[in-house]
């Protein structure tokens, strides 16, 4: 089968949607199907594997519903995706977030194929998609053959602006990625201490000053513990204004962390943390840190509640406040056998979303939407 998928964001820019995008047309290329990329990079970009990468071109930063991410707002943009069509014939599109400016919008303006929708934001505030939505309905009626909800609170957000029927298949890993760790050696942080991993954005709704309390409080209470904050713009954290001045070399500001990189960084802490205030459907980096074997402790919100039961693969702590998640950091660090326990567990679970064991559901889909158009050209 040939697929194209396309994604709105620029691939330079590490996000869960590409994430996700790169681990399934890796997955399906194994299985042996033809899958091209269309998206944008702004710079040289290619995969490293099979799978072909069709740059639009540059991105711009835009910033919405607390978060930024860098999509491409340029009608230059439409020329190049209508020319990309003409060039190659695709069974099934599949685009993700269909609705966003102007890439995933375009690809769904002027592919031919049936497409498949996966939508996987988080947000209270849909108005803008409610209005594009209105524009483009018929367009969404009679292009959109299958969608996609990452989870319960992907679908609900979309459920927003979009009607009709979802089916939810959540976002998978490459499970081996992060589990085969017999030729990774520790980083050497310094002095023997308990490492405690933030892996994201620098945005507030990330939390990571809630986290920068929490620690604050175990230190001052003598805990030997340290924190390493590691994601793009981490490097950027004036740590000072949250922590004692003693207690500023036990938190390292790694930055930006190469995928490859990041099973090291995985391996060589003792427990993740995700203190996220909102607006995250899914979380994969949870799930990648469950393949590491780490425990995870991250707040209840929406999205984060959907892959954790509290108290056995992993950890929930109450949203936004920093003194219970110390209590649970401690509780964690603190116990063997409870962090043995949640690793057990938390293995188990991210074991079932590897791609390995989903891309049979989205295969499933494919076939169904290039039969349902095969029926409807017969009329």
């Amino acid at each position: 089968m040939k697929i194209g998928f396309v994604s709105p964001y620029d691939f330079l820019s590490p996000g869960g949607v590409n994430r996700h995008i790169i681990g399934l047309s890796e997955e399906l290329t194994r299985k042996g199907h033809s899958v091209k990329i269309i998206g944008i990079a702004s710079g040289k970009f290619k995969l490293q594997t099979e799978v072909e990468f069709i740059n639009l071109g540059n991105s711009l930063p835009f910033s919405y519903g607390g978060t930024t991410s860098n999509i491409s707002l340029s009608p230059l943009i439409l020329l190049k995706i209508k020319n990309v069509f003409k060039k190659y014939h695709f069974d099934v599109i599949h685009i993700h977030e269909p609705l966003a400016p102007l890439v995933s919008l375009g690809a769904l303006f002027f592919c031919k194929s049936p497409v498949v929708a996966t939508f996987h934001a988080s947000s209270k505030n849909v108005f803008r998609y409610k209005v594009i939505s209105k524009i483009f309905k018929n367009l969404i009626e009679n292009k959109i053959y299958q969608k996609i909800a990452v989870s319960k609170e992907a679908l609900r957000t979309a459920s927003e602006y979009i009607p009709g029927k979802f089916e939810i298949i959540p976002n998978g890993i490459d499970h081996s990625h992060f589990s085969k760790l017999d030729n990774i050696t520790k980083f050497n942080f310094g002095k023997q201490k308990k490492n405690i991993l933030f892996f994201g954005r620098n945005e507030p709704r990330k939390g990571i000053s809630i986290l920068l309390k929490a620690f604050s409080i175990l230190r001052l209470k003598g805990k030997n513990f340290r924190l390493i904050l590691a994601g793009p713009d981490t490097d950027k954290i004036n740590i000072s204004e949250y922590l004692d001045y003693r207690f500023l070399e036990d938190v390292i500001c790694v930055g930006e962390v190469d995928y490859n990189l990041l099973p090291k960084y995985f391996y060589s802490s003792d427990c993740f943390c995700s203190p996220a205030i909102g607006n995250e459907s899914f979380g994969i980096v949870i799930l990648e840190a469950m393949a590491s074997s780490l425990p995870v402790v991250v707040s209840d919100i929406s999205g984060y509640n959907e892959l954790i039961i509290d108290g056995e693969r992993g950890v929930l702590f109450k949203k936004e406040n920093s003194e219970d998640l110390a209590v649970k950091l401690d509780k964690v660090l603190g116990s063997s056998n409870y962090s043995e326990k949640l690793i057990k567990e938390g293995n188990i679970f991210s074991k079932k979303h590897d791609w390995k064991n989903l891309v049979e559901l989205i295969l499933n889909k494919y076939e169904e939407v290039v039969f349902r158009k095969g029926n409807k050209n017969e009329y």
